[in-house]
């Protein structure tokens, strides 16, 4: 991903490709003077723009911890964004160095708490659930030391959509994305049960919806406290046979579209359901034996495990 080789021939052909250097190059501060047959054109800027995701892209190479942690803090590569044609995206350079920092941290480096963050944030948006949750648990006291353990920022992680399909996927939940409706929303849950549509949903509506059953007894109440829950007696929070019967109620369905801390839930519920439609997120999940049903997007590489793993 990250060859020296192939990056430096790649800026070489940026800067040489159809362009014939004249002696007026590299004047500082000036640009690329370059000769393009008949005029001289000064291209400003360009040569340093593409030098900063060169020079952050050979930094992550060299698993420079200190480049890395200057780019998620901010104060490193802070140019142009443009990107080096052939060479890694800036995703992927963040990636790396989310990576970095991560592993710098676990080997015993002192890490800023924002930087750190940043790193955790950026892992937990990996394709495979399990890690992507283990990067928000370690998060969690992070966020919870800056902004409290009761905060709608600590309930967030909670609610992530890579936590919810997680736990629906361990639950027995099915994904099927074989001409289905993707979209989550509060007039598909009030006319799924015991209707039949002409674009059938790509999930388990009522399995979907029960997600605070999955959530720990703290996030639970935690959920239910900022949202103000009057449906159910607090005493009752713990009680799974209570909750169930909550859960298969209208008045459940319409209290989870209403205005609250936690956002708007059947938006971060349609998000969590078609953000694994796409073929890494199906691959992930396939390999770690969760039923999901791909659609006819895909070629079987890309969506077979254990082949797709290595794409």
């Amino acid at each position: 991903m990250f060859s020296a080789a192939r990056l430096r021939a790649t800026a070489l052909r940026l800067l040489l490709a159809s362009l014939a250097l004249s002696p007026l190059a590299g004047l500082g501060g000036c640009g690329l003077v370059a000769m393009t047959g008949k005029a001289i054109a000064t291209i400003p800027g360009d040569f340093n723009a593409l030098g900063t995701h060169s020079a952050a892209a050979r930094a992550m190479e060299r698993n420079d911890v200190d480049a890395a942690i200057g780019l998620l803090a901010g104060t490193r590569y802070t140019g142009d964004r443009r990107e080096v044609k052939g060479g890694p995206t800036w995703g992927q350079i963040y990636w790396r160095a989310a990576t970095l920092v991560a592993q710098a941290h676990e080997g015993g480096r002192a890490i800023d708490d924002a930087v750190l963050l940043s790193a955790y944030r950026i892992l937990a948006r990996g394709a495979d659930l399990a890690e992507s949750v283990r990067y928000l648990a370690l998060a969690r006291p992070l966020v919870a030391r800056q902004y409290g353990e009761k905060s709608p920022q600590v309930l967030e992680l909670a609610l992530d959509d890579r936590a919810i399909m997680l736990e629906y996927f361990r639950a027995g939940g099915v994904l099927n994305l074989r001409g289905t409706d993707l979209r989550v929303s509060l007039s598909g849950m009030l006319d799924a049960p015991g209707k039949r549509t002409s674009v059938p949903l790509a999930y388990d509506p009522a399995l979907l919806a029960a997600f605070p059953l999955r959530l720990s007894s703290a996030d639970r109440e935690l959920f239910f406290e900022l949202n103000r829950l009057s449906l159910l007696p607090r005493a009752q929070w713990d009680d799974p046979a209570a909750l169930k019967r909550m859960m298969a109620t209208e008045e459940y369905l319409w209290w989870l579209d209403g205005p609250r801390s936690s956002g708007h839930l059947y938006w971060q519920l349609s998000r969590a359901v078609n953000e694994m439609s796409t073929a890494p997120m199906i691959c992930a999940a396939r390999a770690a034996g969760f039923d999901v049903r791909p659609g006819i997007n895909y070629g079987a590489e890309e969506i077979t495990p254990p082949a797709c793993l290595s794409r």
